[in-house]
């Protein structure tokens, strides 16, 4: 029987299953041939073979037929179907029935069934010779099976296989098939191995003979066997190679001299990689398919090369694609096979994969350039030595750091080192720390190192050891870090110091005072504390610009520092405001003459960019003395001091008394007090009446704001409005005027009665906020309903004379949405008049000073009248505040005054006093009294 193998289609299994039967009768063939002196013997020994060989054949035939004509029809019939499942064989019965043939027929070596599976020959059962090795499992494909085998199934006619030789012997098979009926279907095919000997031995017998004639051709015989044997020999190692082959990583592979270079062969365990030899086989250009497209040009190249003669082989690394559409490395080489001639007939290769050796390779290769880029473009000097001290791998900007000359990789770091001390401040410690991290690997390092020309270097050092430990070498990292010590350097002197002037900051100052109060308190000497504030640095500001006051500033440090001791301490709190610390002060006396030094060294001129600049000082003094105070309460009362001086004219000092201090905490009070009265609603508003003196009738009222104080009374504005002005509180108070008023307004209108104008007075600080005012009388105006004419604006000559220098639109913007303005206290302020022609205001309120005397002082009645026929003649109307005599209203009439406002009419009233005012058709002060009665209402 032939051997079962696999279905391979691989070139060395296809050698390696070559049958021996055709190749030994091929052999003989050849061998009778070339005999021709012996051609005739050689004949008759043949043919007397072959007539004794066909005895035997259809012996065996007859044999193995009549053997299946024993077989039960049932196990034949149950046989069907069994085909395609082994497990479904009745296995003891049929083998039992296959026992009994081979032990029936004396001449029977082993009987057995075959079927047919999906076209493919399989056993399926067999009754072996005892003590003979396992045959086949059933189910196990009889990969070999000829076609005449196969074709037993079809046309149901027995056959002889054989003789063969294999482990089991020599045999020879008769096969015959069965069927469950005459003319049924080849259910399966019983055969019938039988000892070769006997099948030869018919056959010596009829070439006996022709023994005589064959005798001359023995010789010859037996170089045929040896040869054949020296081929099956070759056949065997040749399997052997492609079993080794098979079972390695690296695929062999043939191409085709031709065109296209097709493949025409590929091994077996191109599998591991998702084809099968069949795949690739079946399209032979594949291959160039499953190149990547940028190493497909390469490889053609090559191979054309190699066939053209111009190389012998080609080694290389390029990317194939798997099946599932990746890429992957492989390395490859290729040779070419040649003829007799020299001619390369083909092409032959072998592929091992090493994708994971590349990309690794490339990933190390990826490494190592990220870190020397990373150590050629760092900004620290990088060098790298070696456990015996010699350099390995250092960057440029070490060099050029150190500027001393390079010294190539693999030299002693000694020259280096003796370079690197020379720069040092300490080169003996230098050298010492060295030495000491290198007998030290373990330990890392890092420290500070200074050169002779000023640098100043960090230095790191650690220790190179592999995974286990072992000590390899020393990294050094230097890094120029001088800029930025100075830098540093810069920021603290920038925190501690004013940068204009360079004198000491609050903060400093602080603490030099807190110091020597400490020393104070432990008998040393005593202390004072001056705050000084220049005279006039805004006009210098305002009319010279920042850049002159700048100058001013740095002038005024200069001269400080110039009239106090060494062991003073200047300092600037920013703006306009100095303070000096002065120390060893035993005596008030000593800290007044330092003060006086002090405003006569600033009263004197400055010239400052060719400006002759003068400003002068106010200086506040307080001296310390034993108690619980803190530096912070110092400076707080030498401020108090410093306040006094200036509210008490300029250009002088004063010292910190308590009674300062009660003021300054009645004004702190009284601040948060306001705060509370607006939220709880303590203020009221009082409505003095403004009267045209040709009607007689109210043109208008000035609303004025009065505090209701739980514990002190009714406040008059004198009081609080002051205090509401340097505390902040004024804009509050402010918006809470105009709310009211407008509000008030729209009750009046509510009820039919035509108040006229309301107007309210803006504060300095409510004008130095234009965006914030236009926004709060858009929201009043918004809230209440009321028209704009309703307000009038009551701006004095010093906050009219801010807001033109800087926001004179704000100005035109309240005048164009209906609201009129007024110059309140006309004449007292440092107003210019070209303001007046300038500036969009709608009437001139003359101050109460000015009209008091009008009556008893000539000089005062020409003033007043001069001023208002020059207000007349630019169309200004005239509002004259104050009246209180008949003799003065007779005056402001006579000279044309439009408006009078005062006691003669009426004082500042509660809203519901002054309603039946607003509603008489005649109001009192619209004729005089009858028989001569007191001057006013």
């Amino acid at each position: 029987m032939p051997r079962l193998g696999s279905d391979s289609i691989g070139f060395m299994d296809r050698l390696r299953g070559r049958p021996r039967l055709p190749a030994v009768l091929g052999v003989c063939a050849l061998a009778l041939t070339a005999g021709g002196l012996a051609a005739a013997g050689l004949s008759a020994v043949a043919a007397f073979g072959r007539y004794g060989e066909e005895l035997e054949r259809q012996a065996l035939m007859r044999t193995a037929a009549a053997a299946a004509a024993t077989f039960p029809v049932e196990t034949v019939a149950q046989l069907q179907g069994s085909d395609q499942d082994a497990g479904t064989l009745p296995l003891e019965r049929v083998n039992a029935i296959l026992r009994r043939l081979r032990e029936a027929l004396p001449q029977a070596r082993f009987a057995y069934l075959m079927g047919l599976r999906g076209g493919m020959v399989v056993f399926m059962a067999g009754a072996e010779p005892v003590g003979s090795p396992a045959y086949a499992a059933p189910g196990s494909t009889y990969g070999e099976a000829s076609p005449e085998l196969r074709g037993v199934f079809v046309s149901g006619v027995p056959i002889v296989e054989g003789p063969a030789r294999d482990r089991w012997g020599d045999w020879v098979s008769g096969l015959a098939p069965l069927s469950a009926g005459p003319g049924g279907p080849v259910i399966a095919i019983l055969g019938i191995d039988i000892d070769a000997a006997m099948w030869r031995g018919t056959i010596a017998r009829y070439r006996l003979f022709g023994a005589l004639i064959v005798g001359g051709a023995a010789s010859l015989v037996m170089l045929l066997g040896a040869f054949i044997f020296v081929q099956y020999r070759f056949a065997a190692r040749l399997a052997e190679a492609n079993r080794i082959v098979e079972n390695s990583s690296t695929v062999v592979y043939r191409i085709q001299v031709a065109p296209t270079m097709p493949l025409t062969y590929v091994s077996d365990n191109i599998g591991r990689f998702g084809y099968t030899p069949r795949q690739v086989l079946a399209a032979s250009d594949l291959w160039q398919q499953l190149l990547h497209p940028d190493d497909l040009k390469a490889s053609i190249a090559d191979n054309e090369a190699i066939c053209r003669g111009e190389k012998d082989s080609s080694t290389w690394e390029r990317r194939l694609r798997d099946a599932d559409g990746t890429y992957r490395w492989w390395r490859g080489k290729i040779r070419g096979l040649r003829d007799g001639t020299g001619r390369v007939v083909a092409l032959e290769g072998v592929l091992d994969e090493i994708d994971a050796r590349k990309r690794a390779q490339d990933a190390l290769e990826f490494t190592n350039l990220l870190l020397k880029t990373q150590m050629e473009t760092s900004p620290d000097g990088i060098v790298v030595v070696d456990e015996t001290g010699r350099i390995i791998s250092v960057n440029r900007q070490f060099w050029e750091m150190w500027r001393i000359p390079p010294v190539a990789p693999g030299d002693d770091n000694g020259p280096v080192l003796a370079a690197l001390a020379a720069r040092m401040k300490d080169p003996q410690a230098f050298i010492a720390r060295v030495l000491y991290l290198f007998e030290h690997p373990e330990q890392a390092a890092h420290d500070e190192l200074e050169t002779t020309d000023g640098q100043v270097i960090e230095r790191h050092s650690a220790g190179l050891h592999t995974a286990g430990n072992s000590y390899l070498g020393r990294v050094w990292f230097f890094r120029d870090i001088t800029a930025r010590r100075r830098a540093e350097a810069q920021i603290r002197h920038s925190a501690r110091h004013d940068g204009l002037t360079g004198l000491a900051n609050r903060g400093v100052f602080r603490e030099a005072v807190e110091h020597a109060m400490a020393q104070a308190r432990r008998g040393g000497k005593g202390f004072a504390v001056l705050y000084l504030d220049l005279d006039h640095f805004k006009d210098v500001n305002d009319t010279l610009g920042h850049p002159v006051g700048d100058a001013l500033l740095k002038t005024v440090a200069a001269r400080l520092l110039a009239n106090v001791r060494e062991a003073d301490v200047v300092a600037r709190f920013g703006g306009d405001e100095f303070a000096v610390l002065a120390t060893d002060v035993s005596e008030p006396a000593d800290a007044a003459i330092l003060a006086a030094n002090l405003i006569a060294a600033l009263a004197q001129p400055f010239i400052l960019k060719g400006n002759d600049v003068r400003s002068g000082a106010s200086v506040g003094i307080v001296v310390y003395e034993a108690g619980d105070l803190d530096a912070e309460t110092l400076l707080s009362h030498a401020d108090l001091a410093l306040y006094q001086a200036k509210s008490e004219g300029r250009g002088d000092y004063r010292f910190f008394t308590g009674a300062m201090d009660a003021d300054a905490r009645t004004r702190v009070n009284l601040a948060g007090e306001l705060r509370r009265a607006i939220a709880d609603d303590e203020l009221f508003l009082l409505y003095q009446p403004q009267v045209d003196l040709k009607s007689g009738r109210i043109a208008g009222m000035e609303a004025m704001v009065r505090w209701r104080h739980p514990t002190r009374g009714v406040l008059g504005p004198e009081v609080f409005l002051p205090v509401a002005e340097s505390s902040g509180v004024i804009l509050a108070l402010g918006r809470w005027t105009m709310r009211q008023a407008c509000r008030q307004a729209k009750a009046w209108r509510e009820a039919g009665i035509d108040c006229g104008r309301i107007g309210i007075g803006i504060s300095t600080m409510q004008s130095k906020r234009p965006a914030e005012l236009e926004e709060d009388i858009g929201a009043t105006l918004a809230e209440t309903g009321v028209p704009p004419r309703t307000l009038e604006l009551e701006l004095t000559e010093l906050v009219l004379m801010d807001m033109a220098a800087g926001h004179n639109d704000a100005l035109v913007r309240l005048r164009e949405t209906g609201l009129t303005l007024a110059i309140d206290d006309f004449g007292t302020g440092y107003s210019s008049l070209d303001y007046l022609r300038r500036l969009p205001v709608d009437r001139v309120k003359l101050s109460p000073r000015f009209i008091a005397d009008i009556a008893t002082d000539t000089r005062a009645a020409t003033i007043v009248h001069a001023a208002m026929r020059l207000l007349q003649a630019i169309g200004m109307a005239i509002l004259a505040e104050g009246v209180e005599t008949r003799a003065q209203l007779a005056l402001l009439e006579e000279w044309g005054c439009a408006e009078a406002q005062g006691a003669l009419f009426a004082e500042p009233l509660r809203s519901e006093a002054i309603t039946p005012l607003l509603q008489a058709a005649s109001p009192p002060w619209a004729s005089p009294p009858a028989g001569g009665g007191p001057e006013r209402p």
